[in-house]
């Protein structure tokens, strides 16, 4: 992945995505990432959110997954975190956020 970019996506299968996050996850949010990750949950049943190897991840990303996920429920779509830390765990807490994790 590289440093100019906040995520890499790899489609799994047709029916599931997942959406891999960089170490430091501070990229300023762009509308071609909102309309690609939009993209991404219309196009798939399931989108994991892999959070193994994030560290920081700012709360204007924080809150726009949760929104994401709100509506992806609405859509019947899931949208499931995987290995989120327990630092960014407290931090969605503290932001009264809420993942559907793995």
């Amino acid at each position: 992945m590289q440093e100019t970019m906040p995520y890499a996506i790899k489609v799994t299968s047709p029916e599931q995505a997942v959406v891999r996050f960089a170490d430091i996850c501070d990229h300023t949010r762009a509308t071609l990432h909102e309309l690609e990750l939009v993209g991404l949950v219309e196009m798939h049943a399931r989108v994991v959110l892999d959070l193994s190897k994030t560290i920081v991840m700012t709360a204007n990303w924080l809150r726009w997954l949760a929104g994401l996920t709100k509506q992806a429920k609405k859509a019947n779509k899931e949208i499931m975190v995987a290995g989120m830390s327990e630092s960014l765990k407290e931090s969605a807490e503290v932001l009264a956020l809420k993942f559907i994790f793995l």
